[in-house]
């Protein structure tokens, strides 16, 4: 009875991915559908590669170990902000 279930399976596959290649809705296939919508994506997809590259090369020059003593990035705004709620702490 398994073999019958898998082969059913199977067969629904492939008979859906001959429907997404052959069925034409509006004058195109499921198919060419998708190749034109990954295609106009396209230079988006390179733009957000390069991205990721730029954040990774951030990060990872963020996360190594550097002799140089780490810089700090608030203003005197924010350390006096903090400096007020430790003052109410005592």
């Amino acid at each position: 009875m398994r073999i019958l279930k898998i082969l059913l399976w199977s067969g629904l596959c492939v008979a859906a991915g001959v429907a997404l290649a052959s069925v034409r809705v509006d004058g195109h296939t499921p198919w060419e559908r998708l190749q034109k919508g990954v295609k106009q994506q396209g230079p988006a997809l390179d733009k957000a590669k390069g991205t990721v590259s730029d954040v990774y090369d951030e990060a990872k020059k963020k996360l190594s170990r550097n002799d140089e003593a780490p810089t700090e990035q608030h203003s005197d705004a924010d350390k006096e902000a903090i400096n007020r709620l430790v003052a109410h702490r005592k």
